[in-house]
């Protein structure tokens, strides 16, 4: 979709808001310094990897650096003056999809992407929340062994390392939190 719409929790209405340039799905999004970012996705059955920014006050995208490797259905956060990007997946060859382990962060400061550890195990369309400053990334589908996944990965920021954190009692994909 290229339309956005946004809510006033005030007026319990939604409204809508300056158009994205091309339609996306699989992307994923964070907010940082009053604006939303939306990385990567699909777009005309093309993985992407830029990263295009809205203020709300002006009502216009931007767009900014690209990440470094192409991915959708991966999940960003912010934590810091950091957004990060984990996982997802991308085209191996030209037919089949393959998960994507790399991981980066972009610096809103700077715009510049940079490349930290890379996951344990592949997971896309999964569920991502920070708590202490941890990133933790919940249950999803490896593409590379065709399955919904039970594993909770931690990434810690300060350390540049991921630790598996414990198995869900059983595989989900396709969850949010």
């Amino acid at each position: 979709m290229a339309t956005v719409e946004c809510y006033n929790p005030r007026t319990n209405e939604w409204t809508y808001v300056a158009k994205m340039n091309e339609p996306h799905y699989g992307h994923a999004g964070t907010v940082y310094g009053g604006v939303m970012y939306i990385s990567g996705g699909i777009t005309h059955d093309t993985f992407q990897k830029e990263l295009m920014c809205f203020d709300p006050d002006t009502d216009k995208w931007t767009q900014k650096a690209p990440m470094t490797t192409v991915r959708g259905l991966h999940c960003m956060c912010t934590v810091g003056d950091r957004l990060y990007v984990i996982g997802g997946n991308h085209f191996r060859g030209t037919s089949d999809y393959d998960d994507v382990l790399s991981c980066e962060y972009y610096s809103p400061i700077l715009d510049q992407w940079t490349p930290i550890a890379a996951m344990l195990r592949g997971q896309s369309d999964v569920g991502v929340a920070v708590f202490q400053n941890k990133i933790y990334v919940v249950g999803g589908y490896s593409w590379n062994n065709r399955c919904m996944v039970e594993i909770v990965q931690k990434y810690d920021p300060e350390k540049d390392e991921w630790h598996k954190v414990f198995d869900l009692p059983e595989s989900l994909g396709g969850i949010r939190a």
